[in-house]
């Protein structure tokens, strides 16, 4: 899709740096010209040795004038009425085949008469022969002085070389007769070659110019961009719970995005900052949106608008009702456009000793016992806004939540951490980063240990949070885990 500021924003750009390049050609321009109309005024003052070099030196001091004033009223044309960018481009094309028609005229002429046209140290072949290249060469000198300065597109270069071509045509047929058919034939044939160059110089000016200004614009738009994702980096974090240390639930997790911002969030209610926070049941909601980025984000800040209404709503709500809610949420707003969640619904609540759990497609968690053994928490239910909400069933599950028992949830990001070309980290692989995570280090914190030796050197592939809870009233998040429970049953006491 083109970009209609972009072109606008290119076409202004290339506007502001022919006017300015115009602008200093023709002063340029006139400036040189003056110098050689001076000469030729001196030259005239001083006196000839012949009659054909003073007729010569008129005629060139009369060119130079002519050359001077077009210069001068393209300068002024330029600089009174301001034209658009084709407005300048017909300006130098008017420009260069007044001026060129002016030099392919003159030029011959005054070299003929400056050294005789009955000169016997000339054939009429030679006489002729330099009385062309004095023309194309002046026409050169103006043409390509003038594509070194401006930038022109290959078609805007090469229009008043050929209109120049259909007037040097006729004036080597008409202006400057010769008997020598092939002098005119040579003359006409090599004409486009005075303007080749200039052609060639202009055009690439022109690519470079475009270029630069794709570059700079990128560079913006870049420093635009990271400005912006910085500011969206610091909202996206804000929506993040801060830790519960107070109360007999504790919450701590860990979460690294694969970009500055992601599509993995966690929800926990009530917060830290709520009365009474500690003494209710604790509601801990990890969610990850399909996708990665700003997309994925934008989605996350739905859903966390979502998830702020429901419990204020239905505070206490299981978490079955709760994966219901935003199922029929993420099915009426995100599913259309291609966006679904995978989500982990925890509520623990320390009163009862009891964990209930409904996840939809979202990898299992793991409850540890106080003795070591390790259950699984498998997922209940598909994707959220996958199937419709008549359809959907969340299947909530419970198990006993001791005192000392912990419960850890991580997002794909963890167990499809890339250990090589084929092989993730998988579910095995959490476990094996758990037994074989350093003594006192917090349960979360051996996962992501685990994840970072499986990604090696390389970035993350994912988004990536661990949340960690456990009832603590006398567990300590760092107790060694006995080596006798080797591996986690399924589905957990009480589903």
């Amino acid at each position: 899709m083109v970009d209609l500021r972009y072109l606008s924003a290119l076409e202004a750009e290339r506007t502001r740096v022919l006017r300015h390049r115009l602008v200093w050609y023709c002063a340029i321009a006139a400036g040189l010209i003056s110098l050689s109309l001076a000469a030729n005024l001196l030259e005239l003052r001083r006196g000839s040795d012949t009659e054909g070099e003073r007729q010569a030196t008129l005629l060139d001091t009369a060119s130079d004038l002519a050359l001077m004033v077009s210069f001068l009223v393209g300068l002024g044309w330029v600089g009174w009425r301001r034209p658009p960018r084709l407005g300048l481009v017909r300006v130098l094309t008017v420009l260069w085949i007044v001026v060129g028609s002016i030099a392919i005229t003159t030029q011959p002429i005054a070299n003929a008469l400056s050294i005789g046209v009955d000169n016997p140290e000339y054939s009429d072949a030679q006489r002729w022969i330099a009385a062309a290249l004095a023309g194309f060469t002046a026409v050169f000198v103006l043409h390509f002085v003038g594509s070194l300065l401006i930038p022109l597109s290959w078609r805007e270069a090469m229009t008043p070389v050929l209109i120049l071509w259909v007037v040097a045509s006729g004036i080597a047929l008409v202006v400057h007769p010769t008997s020598l058919w092939w002098v005119k034939v040579l003359a006409i044939a090599t004409f486009p070659l005075t303007g080749l160059p200039g052609v060639w110089w202009s055009w690439m000016s022109y690519q470079r110019l475009g270029e630069r200004f794709h570059s700079r614009v990128l560079g913006e738009k870049y420093a635009e961009l990271s400005s912006e994702l910085v500011y969206a980096r610091r909202i996206h974090e804000s929506l993040f719970p801060v830790s519960l240390e107070r109360g007999p639930v504790k919450v701590a997790y860990h979460y690294e995005p694969m970009r500055d911002i992601g599509g993995d969030f966690l929800f926990i209610h009530p917060s830290a900052y709520s009365h009474g926070a500690g003494l209710r049941p604790v509601s801990i909601v990890l969610i990850d949106v399909s996708g990665h980025g700003v997309p994925a984000a934008l989605a996350v800040n739905r859903l966390h608008g979502e998830l702020q209404r429901y419990f204020q709503s239905t505070p206490g709500g299981s978490p079955g009702a709760l994966l219901g809610s935003l199922n029929a949420y993420t099915f009426a707003a995100l599913a259309p456009q291609g966006v679904y969640a995978a989500a982990f619904c925890i509520r623990v609540d320390a009163e009862r000793r009891r964990i209930e759990w409904a996840a939809a497609g979202h990898p299992p968690a793991i409850l540890r016992r106080p003795d070591g053994a390790l259950e699984w928490m498998e997922a209940t239910a598909p994707m959220l806004g996958v199937l419709e909400p008549e359809a959907f069933d969340a299947d909530e599950r419970s198990a006993s939540f001791e005192p000392g028992c912990a419960a850890l949830a991580f997002t794909d990001g963890v167990t499809e951490a890339r250990t090589g070309v084929d092989k993730m980290l998988g579910p095995e692989g959490v476990l094996r980063a758990i037994r074989e995570g350093a003594e006192g280090t917090a349960l979360r914190e051996r996962v992501m240990a685990g994840v970072r030796r499986a990604r090696g050197d390389g970035p993350p592939d994912d988004d990536a949070l661990v949340v960690e809870v456990h009832h603590a009233q006398v567990y300590s998040a760092v107790m060694p885990m006995p080596g006798a429970a080797s591996e986690p049953t399924r589905g957990g006491a009480g589903a």
